[in-house]
């Protein structure tokens, strides 16, 4: 019997990529595989984590396994656009021996050219691998349990084109995207601009990368889904790092703020983030975390993240439920009688003011029916969606 499993497609215009954590007899073995479909003429390319000299899909004579061990391609995402001719992929758990000529890449981040043609010249256009590799294949520590994290690009720093990769092995690695090992291509070990220490869980989902134009500041929001903070020694899941670069051009990964929640893949809508969580749906302030907007008590999360389509936010949960998130009007005018605006002209500008809606921030429109502190703590509701939205929460 033979089963085809975890799956995660990346559309482009004329291309389709699949990735597949396992293709094996009854579980007993499987091999992590990148799968390009040429749209427009229907022509397959493969390329396997292991075993990457074969264009083909392997059987177990073909390409042995130690252990199970076959470099899953399994994260939410899995393929990256890189922007050029290149795709980004990352591996779980293997046997890594690319180093020593072999063609193994387990526990690697990949970059290869895009449709996967060896006609078109070398598939593999450079790798990284961490130098704790067999440590972390030894513990199940898949550098490839989330997807890479393309960041816009940052002129002033040595290494402008970056990529963070988060892991089960407690890091966030910040990369050189043009150069991911720092020693060329292909098949270093190290080499990373920067790394920190990520000790509240395993991440399982995609960090998302976000610039503030008005702070000119570099963020990165990484949350990890475990739930109840069982392997959080803070009790915080969700991490704010921002990247700084300093005057000569090393760029950091440095932790700016974290919050208890727990959950799925961060996005920005509108320049508001939000996070979808165990037990209902949070808009953030992205800069400072603090909650804008929270939705009512939904039933459970596994690996789901939410979408936005139309002005609105869908969520679905562990109970079988699809939710649809959004507002009416961000901004509604006053509805005054002409007779109070002829007699009581004066006293109008008072009354528009106190039943209109308050707006704090000139980046993006949170609003509030009642004026409020901008440092006030707790859970409010606020419009967040753009002006003109005709959709309701």
């Amino acid at each position: 019997m033979t089963t085809l499993g975890k799956l995660a497609m990346l559309l482009l215009v004329t291309l389709a990529f699949l990735c597949v954590a396992y293709m094996c007899v009854m579980y007993s073995r499987y091999v992590g595989k990148v799968v390009a479909v040429d749209l427009q003429t229907g022509e397959t390319n493969i390329w396997n984590a292991l075993c990457s000299n074969l264009t083909f899909i392997p059987q177990e004579a073909d390409c042995p396994v130690e252990d199970r061990n076959g470099a899953g391609i399994w994260s939410r995402g899995s393929v990256v656009d890189g922007g050029d001719d290149s795709i980004f992929v990352a591996t779980g758990n293997g046997l890594f021996n690319a180093n020593e000529g072999g063609f193994y890449w387990g526990d690697s981040l990949m970059r290869l050219r895009k449709g996967l043609r060896v006609a078109d010249g070398p598939v593999i256009l450079d790798s990284y691998t961490p130098t704790t590799y067999k440590d972390m294949q030894d513990k199940d520590y898949d550098l490839g349990s989330s997807s890479p994290c393309i960041l816009p690009i940052i002129p002033l720093s040595n290494t402008p084109y970056m990529i963070v990769q988060a892991s089960k092995d407690f890091q966030l690695r910040l990369l050189n995207r043009e150069d991911l090992s720092g020693q060329g291509c292909c098949a270093n070990v190290g080499g990373e601009v920067h790394s920190v220490p990520f000790e509240d869980g395993f991440i399982f989902n995609h960090p998302l990368a976000w610039y503030d134009d008005e702070f000119n500041a570099m963020w990165v929001f990484v949350t990890t889904t475990d739930n109840e903070a069982i392997n959080s020694p803070s009790g915080h899941g969700f991490h704010a790092f921002q990247v700084l670069t300093d005057e000569t051009g090393a760029s950091t990964l440095s932790l700016n703020y974290t919050l208890p929640l727990f959950g799925s893949s961060p996005f920005m809508a509108n320049g508001v983030l939000f996070q979808q969580t165990y037990t209902g749906l949070y808009a953030l302030d992205p800069s400072t975390g603090r909650t804008l907007w929270v939705s009512g008590a939904t039933g459970g999360l596994h690996w789901q993240s939410p979408i936005v389509v139309n002005g609105r936010v869908y969520t679905s949960d562990d109970s079988g439920n699809i939710y649809a998130w959004g507002v009416t009007n961000p901004n509604p005018e006053p509805n005054f009688p002409v007779w109070a605006l002829i007699l009581c002209a004066v006293a109008a500008v008072a009354l528009v003011a106190g039943a209109g809606r308050y707006c704090y921030s000139s980046s993006y429109r949170y609003c509030s029916s009642e004026p409020q502190s901008q440092e006030e703590e707790g859970v409010e509701k606020h419009s967040l969606l753009p002006e003109g939205s005709n959709h309701h929460i």
